[in-house]
């Protein structure tokens, strides 16, 4: 388990409108290969190619799932990491830690983040 993504306070640059770039945060339940996970990994590889540049945030992942973003250019963090997916799964079950991983939404602007 990672930090968590908070970290990403204060890192993410310029914002769309004032001639940066954009930052989409993508945030699965499950990260594991195949599926609608695949389709967001080639999304977001495609988005790359007009300057959209994405973070991704799982709360399950699998090692074949992470390798799998990896290749894809998209290093990801996960709340959990397991060879095998648990009963409660993110991707079905809310749980309040990972609503907790996740922290506050990451807007510019102290109002809405603090840098860690």
């Amino acid at each position: 388990m990672r930090q968590g993504p908070g970290a990403l306070c204060g890192k993410s640059g310029r914002g769309a409108g004032t001639g940066g770039w954009v930052r989409v945060i993508r945030v699965l339940g499950t990260l594991e290969p195949g599926g609608a996970q695949l389709s967001a990994l080639q999304l977001s590889a495609a988005l790359r190619r007009h300057g959209i540049a994405t973070t991704l945030l799982a709360g399950d992942a699998t090692p074949p799932g992470l390798e799998l973003a990896a290749r894809y250019g998209l290093p990801a963090d996960a709340c959990r990491v397991s060879e095998v997916l648990a009963a409660d799964s993110l991707q079905w079950t809310p749980a309040p830690e990972f609503a907790g991983w996740l922290g506050p939404p990451c807007w510019p602007g102290p109002a809405w983040c603090t840098p860690t």
